[in-house]
């Protein structure tokens, strides 16, 4: 059985038809950008958004969806591997790995749409997100800031997750369910 956190879902989306068969004038080296998050009201970027505290989806089982942006060309025959790295504060680590092109056969531009469950926890639990293209450096432009315009090899954001809290009708609900299991089990 996978520990609680370790489950990932993987979804790819291709957002840019048009450059797909279009033969590459100059070479635009690969990278990554646009590391969001997916909430009710819309993506939420990570860059721009630095420990902003996400609350977990209970329909999903405690899932975040991320979306990330892969830009740039691929000269025929190569590949790349695209690498995220979870950290949680606890140390505990989780690696995905996708090749690009994915699938063997759709390279960029497209949107890598990728979801992690977390665990349930009702205090803000930090982890750290890190992003790197292995067979490409540099492959992220750090986009504004003191820092923009600066080229990286890879790049570490970082965020919190929280459970919402039950509902009280859901904590009456299961006190009353135990409650009758406790008279049951006195009576027999």
């Amino acid at each position: 059985m996978p520990r609680p956190g370790s489950a990932t879902f993987v979804l790819i989306l291709w957002i840019s038809s048009a450059g797909a068969f279009a033969a590459p004038a100059l070479a635009d080296p690969l990278r990554f950008e646009n590391v969001s998050i997916a909430e009710p009201t819309g993506l939420i970027g990570l860059f721009e958004n630095p420990g902003r505290v996400f609350t977990l989806d209970q329909n999903e089982i405690n899932a975040l969806t991320f979306f990330i942006d892969l830009v740039g060309t691929l000269e025929p025959g190569q590949t790349d591997t695209l690498r995220f790295t979870f950290r949680s504060a606890d140390g505990e680590t989780l690696v995905q790995e996708f090749g690009v092109p994915v699938f063997g056969t759709v390279p960029p531009p497209l949107t890598l749409v990728t979801g992690r469950t977390f665990p349930t926890t009702y205090t803000p639990l930090p982890f750290e997100l890190t992003v790197d293209l292995l067979g490409t450096a540099p492959d992220f432009i750090v986009p504004s800031g003191p820092m923009a315009g600066v080229a990286t090899d890879s790049y570490t954001y970082s965020f919190s997750t929280v459970s919402p809290v039950p509902e009280p009708g859901t904590w009456l609900l299961l006190a009353s369910g135990l409650t009758m299991l406790l008279r049951r089990r006195r009576v027999h």
